[in-house]
């Protein structure tokens, strides 16, 4: 049995177009902006936490990339308390990864790639030591802002005379 006959999506070649995968399932799926980025730190810490899991696969490296993403999403939802219905990120990846394809109905494939993703899922959780806990970095712009000021002292007499001219 080859990887594509394994892989319930298709094959996926390189690991650099997982991050675009997450990204366009988050956005279809409605996720906020930090669920999105916990799903992407999920995913770049199971990768690099990780990297002998795919040769303990079988056959070696059949692990699909796309799965795992989706997995990711599935616990970043879940973390940031946005909650997805597994069926519905699995549904977001089908209609991702095989656009021409018709839309996936409840069936034998439907429920493998949610049993699938579900225990993609606690196999995240268990390469990530259930440590979910993600820096935000959206704290830390309000202080890259105002550290802009000491940059560029010209940057505030700047924006003092627009706003007295009503400029925004």
């Amino acid at each position: 049995m080859s990887v594509e006959d394994r892989a319930p999506l298709g094959p996926f070649e390189t690991q650099t177009r997982a991050p675009d995968f997450i990204l366009k399932a988050a956005g279809c799926l409605e996720l906020s902006a930090p669920a999105t980025y916990r799903a992407l730190v999920y995913y770049h810490r199971f990768r690099f936490a990780a990297p002998q899991l795919a040769q303990m696969t079988d056959p070696p490296g059949s692990l699909d990339t796309r799965m795992v993403a989706l997995a990711c999403v599935l616990l970043a939802s879940t973390a940031s308390e946005e909650l997805r219905s597994s069926r519905d990120v699995v549904n977001v990846g089908h209609s991702l990864a095989h656009p021409a394809a018709p839309v996936l109905l409840a069936g034998d494939l439907a429920e493998r790639l949610q049993a699938t993703v579900d225990a993609l899922e606690l196999v995240c959780l268990r390469v990530l030591r259930f440590n979910l806990a993600v820096d935000l970095p959206h704290p830390w712009v309000r202080y890259v802002c105002e550290g802009q000021y000491e940059v560029y002292p010209g940057f505030t007499a700047r924006a003092t005379a627009l706003e007295a001219a009503g400029q925004d």
